[in-house]
């Protein structure tokens, strides 16, 4: 038997007993437990942060939150008030990168001696097709994508070879405004 480290209530045999995963890895029941940041709005972490310049002293932080779901309450107000502050200035960043694309008429005002080519992985939606040129153009510090082209491949799946799923890439150029 276990008292809780956060609220003293005793831990059973039979109840829930969690080690956090935080900074104190203490005992907790599962009231003083929490998910720090949603399984989506971790996996959007990672994916942001996968090219971004991350400083440093974050590193660790940002490898915890790629591994871990849960930490005490204490560690959660503390450590990760930060983080969550820096997710939301990568979320800002990512937003504001300006995508044109190849059938856009207007005028795109761009520094054309930081022009480059970029090109998408393959994903199975436009959504992450996009994503993917926004990191790889930021990882280039730049904050424009022109002439951007959609490109759409059947594939048969490689889990059921009697299904075909649709695979989309994209590729432009990127620049500095």
């Amino acid at each position: 038997m276990a008292d809780c480290d956060l609220c003293g209530t005793k831990i059973g045999i039979f109840d829930a007993k969690f080690r956090c995963k935080g900074g104190c890895r203490g005992t907790y029941c599962f009231d003083c437990m929490t998910t720090p940041i949603t399984s989506a709005m971790r996996e959007e972490l990672v994916f942001l942060t996968d090219s971004a310049k991350i400083p440093d002293m974050l590193q660790t932080e940002f490898s915890f939150i790629k591994m871990n779901n849960v930490a005490c309450k204490k560690c959660v107000n503390s450590d990760y008030r930060q983080i969550l502050f820096i997710y939301d200035e990568l979320k800002d960043v990512f937003d504001n990168i300006s995508l044109y694309p190849h059938t856009y008429k207007g005028k795109i005002l761009y520094d054309n001696k930081t022009s480059l080519k970029i090109k998408s992985d393959f994903f199975k939606n436009k959504i992450d097709t996009e994503k993917d040129l926004k990191r790889k153009a930021i990882g280039r510090g730049h904050d424009i994508i022109y002439d951007v082209k959609w490109i759409k491949e059947e594939r048969n799946n490689p889990m059921n070879s009697n299904h075909v799923i649709t695979v989309w890439q994209a590729n432009g150029f990127s620049a500095k405004k």
